[in-house]
């Protein structure tokens, strides 16, 4: 994504590929690079996925062969929901906890 000279608000979801509401992520060879230095969102990252926690009984999270590019130095933003009621955002993460593959 490149800078659009827009400066996106402190409330926006700004990311290359964004998963919502997702249990399954199967996301192979795909090459994402977030370029947009014009926000003032905190959560900007080439890959933004919206979830309950990977580790959950019935979820499946694979994502592998994938290259990414970041002003930030954020690969991945994680937004945890609640298991039990999807709308209750029980965790929003923070800015720098993906910034290395070996995560």
């Amino acid at each position: 994504m490149d800078d659009d000279n827009i400066n996106n608000n402190a409330n926006s979801y700004i990311g290359g590929i964004v998963l919502q509401d997702i249990d399954t992520v199967l996301m192979y060879n795909n090459a994402v690079a977030m370029l947009d230095e014009s926000n003032q969102s905190d959560i900007v990252a080439p890959i933004v996925i919206q979830s309950v926690r990977p580790n959950n009984p019935g979820t499946l999270f694979d994502i592998n062969n994938n290259i990414y590019f970041s002003e930030n130095n954020v690969i991945i933003r994680f937004i945890e929901q609640s298991a039990r009621n999807p709308r209750d955002v029980s965790r929003p993460g923070s800015k720098f906890q993906y910034t290395g593959l070996e995560q």
